[in-house]
């Protein structure tokens, strides 16, 4: 049994790509074939983005367990009050930092004495005799160090800035393409307006 086929719809606007269009311009197919290129070079750009990520998250491990490796944790007695708020806007307290005179055990077994950077938000624990303590952290030497990397914290910035590595790859690739968008509009509104000269007087008969 033959099948019947529906006639076309001859009022049913028939869709055509700007390659196979009579009706568009260079500029038209410029435009298309530049949106394909930067879609395709932002999809490229996913993995190199991604290789960048893995090999910044490397450096950043192996800064980690160095530091991990080297620094000691420690308590350090402050012989001199901490710091203590700020009064900003509106009388809403400020947390500061300052370097406070302190004393700590080093990891050879003798005491140090120095300064340590304290925060007035710093929680601090007083000793039996009343002094108060707060954890800081030693490099190889015994002095006060900046305390390790924490890798989870690393981690979600290296994956943060490979994001947003990648988020302004497309941002700088679709700012290019508008551009060339605004150059074809202009271009496309100066075709027409000469061909529209040639073209009116046939059909206004003047």
């Amino acid at each position: 049994m033959a099948t019947a086929h529906r006639p076309a719809d001859p009022h049913r606007p028939r869709r055509l790509s700007v390659w196979r269009n009579p009706l568009a311009r260079g500029a038209d197919r410029l435009e298309a074939a530049a949106a394909v290129a930067m879609a395709v070079l932002w999809a490229l750009a996913l993995p190199v983005v991604a290789t960048g990520g893995t090999m910044l998250w490397q450096q950043v491990s192996t800064v980690a367990t160095q530091q991990a490796r080297t620094l000691t944790a420690t308590v350090a007695t402050l012989d001199a009050d901490p710091p203590v708020p700020g009064v900003g806007v509106y009388g809403v307290p400020v947390q500061v930092e300052a370097p406070v005179a302190a004393h700590w055990p080093a990891p050879d077994g003798t005491v140090r004495s120095g300064t340590v950077t304290v925060g007035s938000d710093t929680a601090a624990d007083r000793a039996a005799d009343g002094a108060i303590q707060v954890p800081v952290w030693l490099d190889a030497t015994g002095n006060p160090a900046d305390p390790p990397l924490d890798p989870a914290a690393a981690a979600f910035l290296v994956v943060i800035s490979a994001v947003g590595a990648w988020c302004l790859i497309g941002l700088f690739l679709l700012a290019a393409w508008l551009t060339l968008r605004r150059r074809s509009d202009r271009h496309r509104a100066v075709a027409w307006e000469q061909e529209w000269a040639v073209v009116e007087p046939l059909w206004s008969g003047r």
